[in-house]
């Protein structure tokens, strides 16, 4: 059993006091993260900032997410460029001049820093008709190729290990490609690669199970 204690979070989101208690016994230390996710007997090394866009119809329209039965990967379709850079783009978008609708719940970018950009509550534009049951992650790249840089890789792992878990997904079902619900060529290294997108779902998997001890196929 674990006991979770948070005391509030400064205003500028630097640090909190974090305690967790296992088999009765207590540690107490300092994260840096403006959010933080944990899991039953550890605290898992992500660190999620949140950068929530404005609401407005193109990118946020604030509409509920009332079910999370899967997980889409996309890529951002942008080399070299970061993950506040493609959040940005999002927010640009709120102005109506391209007519464009899209966004996504999570970035992750090049440096392994995940952003927030709609809270898991809400609907994103990306993913056409399952929009309305799933959750959208953009990933930064460093070339047109599409393959995912080694630390950039690494951290999205995590994230996807920590949402397969809190929502009670199976890495091996629940993990899609934007190219499996849409057709389009998106995230492209791993539809024209398929075999590194099925090492990628068994590398969730297997990371699942050191976590927490289970199978999660």
């Amino acid at each position: 059993d674990v006991a979770l204690g948070v005391l509030p979070q400064t205003k500028s989101h630097l640090k909190f006091s974090l305690c967790v208690i296992t088999r009765g016994r207590l540690s107490l230390g300092w994260l840096f993260a403006p959010k933080y996710a944990f899991e039953r007997n550890f605290i898992m090394p992500i660190k999620i900032e949140e950068h929530l866009l404005s609401y407005n119809p193109y990118s946020r329209p604030a509409l509920p997410l009332r079910q999370v039965k899967k997980i889409i990967i996309h890529w951002v379709a942008n080399p070299l460029t970061s993950a506040l850079q493609n959040r940005n783009y999002f927010e640009s978008l709120k102005s109506g001049r391209r007519n464009t609708y899209a966004s996504s719940h999570y970035i992750v970018g090049l440096r392994g820093e995940i952003l927030q950009c709609i809270p898991d509550t809400e609907l994103a534009y990306h993913a056409k008709q399952a929009n309305s049951y799933s959750l959208g992650v953009e990933v930064c790249h460093l070339d047109w190729k599409g393959n995912f840089s080694p630390i950039t890789y690494k951290v999205l792992i995590e994230l996807l290990v920590y949402l397969c878990h809190h929502y009670h997904l199976s890495p091996q079902k629940d993990l899609l490609r934007h190219y499996d619900v849409a057709g389009k060529t998106c995230p492209k290294f791993y539809v024209e690669n398929p075999n590194y997108w099925y090492k990628l779902k068994a590398d969730v998997a297997n990371a699942y199970k050191t976590s927490h001890g289970t199978n999660k196929t």
